[in-house]
């Protein structure tokens, strides 16, 4: 409505004048002083008229865009009627709010009761269902039994499911891409398990930028509203997912060959090389091969997320969940093997800067009710700019859609130790530094598919002036509670244990290409597949321990190649899955968000014995006739040049009786 509403107590609606948009937009508002007047008051008709019919209060219409200057000002005589602001009558005040935001992702329910996958998402799942795995999940790349999906979609299977889509039975889940689809029948970039009993549950995801696919969701205004020939609609969509990008600084471990298969600057993702490497990480401290960076880069111009996220010390907190992470370090309750999948990680500590420009992130660590001991840090939050980063990379392998695996492997522990050929027989010299990662596949032909190595590389220098060998044990017990010594209980299993290392000299990181592995399988296997017990100890007693590098292993070392393992796209095929090409996080988000208000307050002080005069045409001068008393309808203020800059416009005429003081208080929000 075009009149301000009525109020017992006035209260000022107040905004910029087009000339003070103007001239913020320049860089030159300021506020100098100010004016009152009474432009919108009839004196004829307010309550003196005898006449009860025409009285009454005058009704002020509200502030406009393109506001002209008061035209009856109310002054006290002087020459000008701007009053010049006191060194105190302006100030500025900051307050902060917050608020929850909706859990947003792609799953509902939560860690306790579990999550299960919502495939109602139209804009973004092209198709869901469920197979016979005997019948479908062949070990071929040629998937059929769907329909739905378009080629260019991402295929999550998800082994084992029985149609219900839930996400608490550890099970893997393992993520395609469909390169052609003729007649519903799939050609996939890689093959998939070769399975004999069970169901699988199959979901299609459009592929693509994700904001490309938000269902009717456009750019800030719809189509007509700037030609004034609609209503002034804005797009209020809320897009229920978040954007996840995974660039690579270095190549993944064993791509072979100069030119063949792409390298890291031909990933998916290489595009925010920018952002890991020079933005969100020190250069001169930091080192990640790879990042996961979680945005919000949607096609919404409802802020959903404030401007930065709300985080305290106590329970406002960040919570990001994977439900379908298998991860190595949970615990559970009254069991030491993995029953349950998925995983939390929150955001802990205080700030930490990141250089001098004042950008700052806190620590994300794991959630200390899923995990025993100190939580461990696995990438950061940057509040400010509303991101997440995960850093540690075996949490990026199973987040991979070309990695093979939901779950994540403990890393290793390194020690020297003397040669076991005898002395000058070791295989790291003085000075040398040995990387060495290890991979524990199903490399039968049936069941799961081999997939990557661990993705955290164990590290040890030989400070010794002699050579020595090296021993490697799994970091600490009980790290593999989702690995079962079978292929018929949930989880995951293999009947290989494969270690890769790399020997390099000065410092240098080691390269793709040049990786040794070799088989320690037959130390672990139990039957026909590893036995975890055996897998995780050793007898340290032993004068050569199993778990050793030695030059007799090293006699048969044979180089590593990740390419036929992953399927990994040729250069001249860039349409191929490649790591990097993932483009929506698949989890959740909980958060706080919050903004900050800084409130300019003007104090405007009319003594109104001064404030006596008006040029308002309706209001006599002649004291004889008994004038009515002066009412204030609207403030001005100005800027150093004498532009009006803000205008308000008061909801009810405050009267000017002399020998009291007015004090009216304006604000404005920026």
């Amino acid at each position: 409505m075009s009149y301000i509403i009525k109020s017992a107590n006035p209260f000022a609606s107040t905004k910029l004048t087009e000339k003070g948009r103007e001239k913020l937009a320049k860089g030159q508002l300021t506020f100098s002083s100010w004016a009152i007047g009474d432009s919108e008051i009839n004196y004829n008709r307010e309550v003196f008229v005898d006449d009860a019919t025409l009285s009454g209060t005058s009704r002020i219409l509200r502030p406009k865009d393109k506001q002209p200057d008061l035209k009856y000002f109310i002054n006290t005589g002087a020459a000008s009627p701007l009053v010049t602001f006191s060194s105190n009558d302006i100030r500025c005040i900051k307050a902060i709010i917050n608020n929850e935001a909706d859990e947003r992702g792609h799953f509902t329910g939560d860690l306790d009761t579990g999550y299960t996958t919502d495939i109602t998402m139209s804009a973004y799942t092209r198709a869901s269902g469920t197979i016979n795995a005997t019948t479908y999940i062949d070990g071929t790349n040629i998937l059929s039994g769907t329909t739905g999906a378009q080629e260019g979609d991402f295929i999550l299977l998800k082994i084992g499911d029985t149609g219900l889509f839930t996400n608490e039975t550890p099970t893997p889940h393992l993520w395609f891409k469909a390169h052609d689809v003729t007649n519903q029948i799939i050609t996939l970039d890689r093959p998939m398990p070769n399975l004999s009993s069970g169901t699988v549950s199959y979901i299609a995801y459009k592929g693509g930028e994700t904001y490309t696919n938000e269902d009717n969701a456009v750019s800030y205004w719809d189509t007509g509203t700037l030609s004034f020939d609609s209503s002034c609609d804005i797009t209020v969509n809320d897009v229920p997912i978040w954007n996840m990008n995974i660039p690579f600084s270095e190549d993944i471990l064993g791509i072979t060959g100069s030119t063949d298969y792409e390298k890291y600057n031909k990933f998916g993702s290489y595009d925010y090389i920018g952002d890991k490497n020079n933005y969100l990480f020190d250069p001169t401290l930091d080192f990640n091969k790879s990042i996961a960076i979680i945005h919000y880069t949607n096609k919404t111009i409802s802020n959903l997320y404030g401007e930065y996220f709300f985080i305290d010390d106590d329970t406002k907190i960040l919570k990001l969940h994977l439900p379908d992470l298998m991860y190595h370090r949970r615990t559970f309750s009254g069991s030491t093997t993995g029953n349950k999948m998925g995983m939390t990680f929150v955001s802990d500590g205080s700030s930490i800067a990141v250089g001098t420009n004042g950008l700052s992130y806190i620590n994300l660590v794991e959630d200390s009710t899923l995990v025993d001991g100190t939580p461990l840090v696995v990438g950061r939050v940057y509040p400010d700019l509303k991101i997440m980063v995960i850093t540690d990379s075996e949490i990026l392998a199973a987040m991979s859609y070309k990695s093979n695996r939901n779950w994540t492997l403990p890393s290793l522990t390194l020690t020297l130790a003397n040669p076991a050929g005898g002395t000058g027989t070791g295989i790291l010299a003085a000075n040398e530094t040995i990387y060495v990662t290890y991979a524990v596949n199903n490399e039968s032909g049936d069941g799961i598919t081999p997939a990557l190595p661990c993705q955290n590389y164990a590290t040890i220098t030989n400070t010794n002036t002699s050579t020595k060998d090296v021993q490697f044990n799994i970091e600490d017990f009980d790290l593999l509670p989702y690995m079962m010594d079978d292929n018929v209980s949930n989880g995951f299993y293999g009947d290989t244990l494969k270690v890769m290392y790399q020997i390099t000299t000065g410092g240098a990181r080691p390269t793709s290409g040049d990786w040794k592995v070799l088989d320690y399988s037959s130390s672990v296997l139990n039957g026909s597949f590893i036995d975890v017990n055996l897998l995780e100890t050793q007898n340290p007693l032993v004068v050569t321990p199993t778990f050793q590098i030695d030059a007799t292993r090293v006699a048969s070392a044979t180089s590593y190649s990740i390419i036929d393992t992953l399927n990994m796209a040729p250069t001249l095929s860039p349409d191929n899955l490649q790591f990097g090409d993932e483009r929506f996080f698949y989890g959740n988000i909980e958060t706080f968000i919050g903004a900050t208000i800084y409130k300019t307050l003007f104090k405007i002080t009319i003594n109104a014995s001064d404030f006596n005069k008006t040029t308002n045409i309706t209001r006599s001068s002649d004291p004889t006739t008994n004038p009515p008393t002066i009412r204030v309808s609207e403030v001005g203020i100005y800027d150093s040049s004498g532009d009006l800059v803000i205008i308000s416009k008061l909801s009810k005429p405050i009267k000017l009786t002399p020998g009291n003081t007015v004090m009216i208080e304006l604000s404005m929000d920026f």
